[in-house]
Formats: C-alpha cells, structure tokens, sequence
C-alpha cells in the first residue's frame, strides 16, 4: 500500500516511489513553498499531479514559489525520476518572487509539464531589481509548458539531450540567457506575438555543439524595446529554425565559428518577404544576420526560405545591409549565393 502524501509548503520534501502515482487537489496557496526550502520528485516511473481546485477560493489563485510573505535562502526544485506535473488552466504559477527578489532553482531531469491559462513567469517584469531565478534542463529533461501567456527571465541553460517545449498565446522576455550545450533543443509554438520588454539588454538564445532551436511564432512585436531585440547566435554544428510571419520589431541572427545553419521564413506564407512587416507596407528589414570570423572558420550557412537566387532578391538583400561580416556591411561578392528547391542559400565566399 502506498503512503499518502501531503505538500507541505515550509517543509522540505521529497516524493519516492514509496508514493506511487498522486494526485493533490486543493487551493492554489496551498501548494505554495516557502523561500529556503526544497522540493525533490524522485519516484521512477511514477506521476505526482498537482491540480488546485478554483471553486475553493473566491477568485483565481496564484502558486508562488516561493511564497511571497517568507524570507530564506534559495528555494529550489529538483525533478530527477518520474513526472511532475501542474495542471491549472484557470490560474497561475509564479517562480521567483511576486513583489522581491528571491533565488529560486529548477533542475529537471526527467519531466516537469506546466498548465496554466493565464500566466507563467520566472521573475517580476515590473521589478527593476530582477529576482535570481535558474532553470536547469540536462540529462534527457523536459520542460513542457503550455497555457495563455509566458513569460522567462532569469539564467536558463540546456545540456545533454535537455528540451524545453512550450506551446502558449503569447511570449514575453526580461533579457534572460538562454544556453543550449549538447543535442539540447528547445521549440517554441506561440500563437502571436514574441515581445523583449527589457529596454537595458537583449534576450539571447546562444547555441553551442549540436544543439537546435525552434521558434514558430505571429509576429515579434513592435514593443520589442531593446536595441537587437531577440537575438539568435549559432555556433559548433548547432541549427536555429525560426518562422515568423511579421518582424514588426528587431531580431539580430549571428553565426559564429563552426558550421551551425540557421533558417528563416514566414509561419504562414513561406512565398512572402519575411523581414519586414508586410501588413505596413513597409519594406525597411526589422532583421539583420551577422558572420562572425574572428574567432575561427566560419562554414555556417542561412537559409531563406521561399527566396530566389535572382538579382532582385540579391540587391534588395545588399540594399537594405541585412547581411554583415564581423559587424560591417558586406558586398554581394563576399558571399556564395546557391538555389536549392525553392529556398536560397547563402555562405562566405572567402573562408
């Protein structure tokens, strides 16, 4: 027979196989945890599934991890065997601290899937001190997050075979690192708008190894206020895939050393011209890609999909400076230009 078990918000725990499969229904306070205390999922092959109840308080609750009204140490989630899970489409899961700064961890190594319908975040977009958070995804992980609108922030890193997954509404970022190291990965399938809405950095998704990212989105928005906005930097044999329908603010794609690829069309219409906002009228590219040599041989490629290798496509690419070499605008001699199917490559010409 199994033990019954009970989250208890100030104590630390850890849930093993002694617990079988669970189920906890309750308030969403109640599944809160207090600042300097820990939490570990290790039951092999087992499920913990925590599903608060909204007819249990008077309006839509908040999990917050930690709980706002502690102060500790570092709060910190491990989930090494078995699967845990938030289901909880009528509320929100809040990591970091609501109205402080508090250090909160998360080390996945086997699955952590998150449902909420309105919002997830890791750290307070209103603080101007941000709070401390880290997401760990390593060893076969996955974080898989569904709901309305998400929000990162903080330092998020991936390794060995780690996958974020995240299907949503709406996509927000406060300048976090994101480092993909092994044959990590992460896709992202948002319905409409990626937004940066930290004017002091810039969100940067930085790929090493063989690592792969993957982003499908509407729009990145026009709110976007940092200067490169979303930036994509490859290197090693790492590949970025990124359909986007509308740039109506920037998104910086860089090549470093190696032989990394990245590819970029429109979500919707890959025939389109996909680096400007086509719903304006307005031709002027809100996207740049940069080869970077300095630190080493430079075999990367872009793909542009649904381009032609034809002197038009070639001078508007050189007209509008879409294309650098280590931060200076390049002439269309520098570059190899190769039509495969109907998507236009495009390397270095000089190695």
């Amino acid at each position: 027979m199994k033990d019954i078990f009970e989250w208890l918000p100030d104590v630390n725990q850890e849930y093993n196989n002694t617990f079988g499969s669970q189920t906890l229904v309750g308030p969403a306070s109640a599944f809160s945890k207090s600042a300097g205390t820990f939490f570990t999922m290790a039951a092999h092959e087992e499920t913990l599934l925590i599903k608060p109840d909204p007819a249990t308080a008077p309006h839509i609750g908040i999990i917050d991890w930690p709980n706002q009204e502690t102060n500790g140490g570092m709060t910190t989630f491990n989930i090494e065997f078995g699967r845990f899970e938030i289901d909880y489409p009528e509320g929100v899961l809040w990591i970091g601290g609501r109205d402080s700064r508090r250090e909160t961890e998360i080390n996945i190594r086997s699955v952590f899937s998150v449902k909420c319908r309105e919002l997830i975040f890791f750290g307070d977009l209103n603080d101007a001190i941000r709070p401390v958070t880290t997401l760990n995804v390593v060893n076969d992980g996955i974080f898989d997050v569904a709901g309305g609108s998400v929000s990162f922030n903080g330092d998020i890193n991936l390794n060995d075979n780690g996958a974020i997954l995240t299907k949503t509404d709406s996509l927000a970022f406060t300048s976090p690192s994101i480092n993909l190291f092994g044959n990590s990965k992460i896709l992202m399938d948002i319905d409409s708008d990626i937004i940066d809405v930290d004017a002091t950095g810039t969100t940067a998704f930085i790929l090493h190894d063989s690592s792969y990212l993957k982003i499908t989105a509407t729009a990145i928005s026009e709110d976007t206020t940092s200067k490169l906005g979303i930036l994509v930097m490859t290197k090693g044999n790492s590949s970025a895939e990124v359909y986007i329908d509308e740039y109506r603010g920037p998104m910086t794609y860089v090549l470093e050393e190696g032989s990394s690829t990245i590819t970029v069309s429109s979500r919707n219409n890959p025939a389109n011209p996909f680096l400007y906002s086509p719903g304006t009228g307005e031709r002027k590219p809100k996207a740049s890609f940069n080869f970077v040599t300095a630190d080493g041989l430079n075999n990367g490629t872009i793909v542009l999909k649904g381009l032609e290798n034809n002197v038009f496509q070639r001078t508007w690419l050189a007209e509008n400076k879409i294309i650098l070499i280590d931060n200076v605008f390049a002439d269309e001699a520098d570059f190899n230009f190769e039509q495969r199917g109907s998507d236009l490559y495009i390397s270095l010409a000089r190695k």
